[in-house]
Parts: structure tokens; C-alpha cells; sequence
């Protein structure tokens, strides 16, 4: 079990088991289910993959961990990916859908959503945030948030990332997120808040 976490960047190499760890905490999540059809947590790992290894490439996952075991992951797109518009990094969706939506149609419609939901101010997208369920309460969530936001007040920009439900917007609200949208993104999906975090000084 995992003891007194630290918190350290990820390695592109363990982003098979960062994945694991964020399919076992989204497993029930229900735009997952939504998109992928009341999958495995190996599914949804399997969805998150392409995401979580391009952005440990570039050096902007957070992982909470002893010398054994992840607690916990955040993913956060690279710095200065959205500048003044979302739409200047709807790459950075595609690769997040390209494991959840086999259809491109409708992974291109997503995209596009979700885009436009960001703001035109310039900010750091927390792409996902998990905490291995077997360990959750021990305020490994807290921790790796908390890290990410301190370097997003350094620079004096905003933060920005979803919810699938309102647990998970209350557990943000704490950090400061507050919810700017509502809604579902494309028709029929379950709701997805969209949530901002201005930059504190």
C-alpha cells in the first residue's frame, strides 16, 4: 500500500499503468459509459492511453507515488497549448477521444464541443485527474491538485478542466473551480460541467 506519497513527474514509460490507475478510477464514470458502453476499467485504460503517454512525453503528468505503487495521476495539456482560443488546441481533445470514440464523425463533433467550452482567456487544461479507489481518502487527489495550481498562479493564468458529475465538481470547487457551463456535449451524453479557476496572486 501506498504510504506518505511524493509527487514526482511521470515517465512516458509507466503510461500503461497510469492509465490502469485512471481506468480504475473512472470505471463508473458515466461519460465514459456513455461513450465506450459500460466498459472495463481496462477499457477506459485503454481510451486514456493515447492521452496520458503524449502528454508524459512532454513532461505534464503528475503522479503521486511511494517506490512501488501510483495513488494517483493528473494530466494536465503542456504548458501554453491554449493560448487566446481552445480551438488553437483541439488536438490536444482529439488525442484525449481518439480511445473513446471509434466513430470520427462524432469524435469530431465531441471535439469541437468541448473546445468551445474553454475560455478565451489564456489557461492550463487539466485534461483528467484520478486517485486509485483503493486509496482514495487519504487526500491524494488534494495533493497532486493543489501542485498543478500553484504553477498555474507562478504564471498568473487561469486553470480549466470538466466534471462528469457532482461529486467531482464539489471535490474542484474546493480548489476554487467554479462551474462556467452546463450540459450535455453532443445529444443524448450525460451532463459535462465545464469548470474555471481564475488565477489567485
Amino acid at each position: 500500500m501506498i504510504t506518505a506519497p511524493a509527487l514526482r513527474p511521470a515517465r512516458p514509460t509507466e503510461a500503461r499503468a497510469l492509465s490502469l490507475v485512471l481506468g480504475r478510477a473512472f470505471v463508473d464514470d458515466p461519460v465514459y459509459h456513455f461513450l465506450l458502453g459500460h466498459p472495463s476499467a481496462g477499457a477506459v485504460a485503454r481510451a486514456l492511453g493515447p492521452i496520458v503517454r503524449s502528454c508524459a512525453r512532454r513532461g505534464s503528468v503528475t503522479v503521486a507515488a511511494d517506490l512501488a505503487n501510483v495513488g494517483g495521476v493528473a494530466v494536465w495539456a503542456p504548458w501554453g497549448t491554449w493560448g487566446t482560443s481552445g480551438h488553437a488546441a483541439g488536438p490536444i481533445v482529439v488525442s484525449a477521444l481518439r480511445g473513446c470514440i471509434r466513430n470520427p464523425f462524432i469524435r469530431l463533433v465531441w471535439s469541437h464541443a468541448a473546445a468551445r467550452r474553454h475560455p478565451v482567456e489564456p489557461h492550463r487544461y487539466l485534461v483528467v485527474i484520478g486517485v486509485d479507489p483503493r486509496l482514495r481518502g487519504r487526500g491524494i487527489g488534494t495533493q497532486i491538485i493543489q501542485a498543478g495550481l500553484v504553477g498555474c498562479d507562478a504564471r498568473g493564468i487561469g486553470a480549466y478542466t470538466e466534471a462528469h458529475d457532482p461529486e467531482a465538481v464539489r471535490f474542484l470547487g474546493k480548489f476554487g473551480f467554479s462551474v462556467a457551463a452546463e450540459g450535455p456535449l453532443v445529444d443524448g451524453a450525460p451532463n459535462t460541467w465545464s469548470l474555471w479557476r481564475p488565477p489567485r496572486r
